[in-house]
């Protein structure tokens, strides 16, 4: 007997991303690297995580390479969801 979808959401962890390009390639690997480890200075500040805490967001600070592999990771994961309930984009 199948579950009907609504059921089957409650289970899932619902979460929003928001990703910070900080530079394309015409910057140097010592340039984005140093951008980086600033805006992860800031995300980390006790007054910015207070602020996100009230809105209910959780701050996560990865690199490139990390955030990459959590997009591969929840398309291999929900991608067969989307297959089997015919979702498409619009």
């Amino acid at each position: 007997m199948r579950r009907p979808f609504a059921q089957f959401l409650k289970q899932v962890k619902r979460h929003a991303h928001f990703h910070i390009r900080i530079a394309g390639t015409s910057l140097s690997k010592a340039i984005r690297d140093k951008l980086q480890e600033n805006l992860f200075k800031a995300m980390n500040l006790p007054e910015t995580r207070e602020i996100m805490n009230r809105q209910g967001a959780e701050i996560v600070t990865n690199t490139p390479e990390e955030f990459l592999r959590f997009v591969q990771e929840e398309i291999t994961k929900f991608g067969p969801v989307v297959k089997t309930a015919g979702l498409k984009m619009e």
